[in-house]
């Protein structure tokens, strides 16, 4: 988190993945290497944010997130993944100067029309952690997340990495800025130690004419 906070202004980061997440219609965060938030949560999804209402629940949200993360940057590419509840996401990783710095993570979308049946399947297999009582509510806005066409989802993925790169490229010129600037200040400093020490010898050989 110190790194991003001395690299670039979260603020872009911000405005950058709110414009993604709304133009695809998608919910999406960037997080640390280990699944720490660096921005907030862009167009999440009411069932998402429901879910996360219970410490359990987010705690398996977050453990998602900081896995897909993983498998993103081990595949060194955009990867598809089931969120724990029963949602597609994609994970994308931000890599700057041959380093894994973070991930872009977006989803929280549904390929199809469940019927009730395969609604009850997901639940079960999925929603081990959710007490029954708030099955209905959670059916309702389950069911209300946004649908993603596969034909689709190549075209979301082509635009998280198009994204990525915007952000890596952020990362990158403030990187180069900060060295030209340090090795301006530096030069600097060399010179004026230079200065410093002519000034000196000159000094020292005035003194020796003085005393001869």
């Amino acid at each position: 988190l110190l790194w991003w906070e001395q690299v670039v202004e979260t603020s872009k980061l911000q405005e950058l993945q709110d414009r993604f997440a709304k133009i695809m219609r998608v919910g999406s965060i960037i997080t640390t290497v280990d699944g720490d938030p660096i921005t907030r949560p862009s167009h999440f999804s009411d069932f998402c944010l429901a879910m996360r209402t219970l410490p359990e629940n987010e705690r398996r949200c977050f453990h998602s997130d900081a896995t897909g993360g993983a498998r993103a940057i081990k595949a060194g590419r955009v990867i598809l993944y089931r969120c724990p509840h029963g949602l597609l996401d994609m994970a994308c990783p931000i890599i700057v100067e041959n380093k894994h710095v973070g991930v872009l993570l977006c989803g929280q979308v549904r390929l199809s029309n469940y019927s009730e049946q395969q609604l009850d399947q997901i639940i079960e297999k999925y929603w081990v952690d959710v007490e029954p009582r708030r099955y209905p509510l959670l059916r309702k806005l389950f069911t209300a997340t946004e649908q993603v066409d596969r034909r689709i989802i190549r075209k979301v993925m082509d635009f998280l990495q198009l994204v990525t790169s915007h952000i890596v490229d952020m990362c990158e010129r403030f990187l180069t800025e900060r060295n030209l600037l340090q090795r301006g200040i530096a030069f600097a400093q060399m010179q004026r130690n230079k200065e410093a020490m002519e000034r000196s010898i000159k000094q020292t050989q005035l003194k020796s004419l003085e005393s001869q």
